[in-house]
């Protein structure tokens, strides 16, 4: 056992981008932080540098659309940091295919489902159980405006969305009485790798805008830290967007 005497917290596709970003946050916010990816050496410099900081931080690797890995990873590290995760954050995400809907490869479309959807129940499911008998605990799923705006070649992403954000509200529904809470996050436009994969696809408008334009992974990982530690009632359940000024005053964010 490792137990650090923190709670800890988990968080997917932590190799890049916002889960990177959010997960170096909640370590520097007090939190033992499990990064994860689909290989272990993918998170290891993040560790490293973490640690390096004298904060509490491991790299796990875990496949989230395998729901006995993501069972096994969130058991091992129970284990490990004696009790259930305080807070898990659903990065882990895919984009493709980028193609109308005819036109899409069936493949790469189920692979995004199971990545944006599925993977987030199979990590849900997994710490759901812990942070019930714990008395509570934080979800924050990664969503995005696609969750409720079509956008060209972007069937599988904004399903999978939208099935995310009916997720993130049967949390509330069941969980909530429970002292559960769950937030499914809007990041808006963030510099990240899926940002340049759209841009190079030159498909709808989103494709036009440039990277200068878009907001800095250190910025929403702010909100994950809100969300994760404040656990706001006004937005349990809800997708949170943070350009919203609303939220932006509750989280003491700048504006975006």
């Amino acid at each position: 056992m490792e137990d650090t005497g923190k709670e800890w917290a988990l968080v997917t596709g932590a190799s890049a981008g916002i889960g990177r970003a959010a997960a170096a946050a909640l370590a520097r916010a007090g939190y033992a932080v499990v990064a994860t990816a689909r290989r272990a050496e993918l998170v290891d410099e993040l560790a490293a540098e973490l640690k390096s900081e004298g904060l509490a931080a491991t790299a796990a690797a875990v496949d989230v659309t395998d729901g006995a890995a993501a069972r096994s990873c969130v058991a091992e590290h129970a284990e490990r940091h004696g009790g259930p995760a305080a807070v898990l954050v659903n990065n882990a995400g895919s984009i493709g295919p980028i193609a109308s809907l005819a036109d899409a490869d069936p493949g790469e479309f189920a692979r995004c489902v199971a990545t944006n959807l599925t993977g987030a129940w199979n990590m849900m499911a997994a710490v759901l159980p812990g942070m019930v008998d714990a008395g509570g605990g934080a979800i924050i799923n990664l969503s995005s405006g696609a969750s409720e705006n079509a956008m060209e070649g972007w069937s599988a992403y904004c399903s999978s969305k939208a099935g995310l954000a009916m997720l993130t509200r049967m949390v509330e529904f069941e969980y909530a009485e429970a002292g559960v809470c769950c937030y499914g996050l809007r990041p808006g436009l963030v510099a990240t790798a899926m940002q340049d994969t759209i841009r190079a696809s030159g498909v709808n408008r989103v494709s036009k805008v440039p990277k200068s334009d878009m907001l800095a992974p250190e910025h929403v990982a702010q909100a994950v830290v809100y969300l994760a530690r404040e656990r706001p009632a006004n937005w349990r359940g809800g997708e949170p967007d943070v350009r919203d000024p609303d939220f932006q005053k509750d989280a003491g964010l700048a504006a975006a």
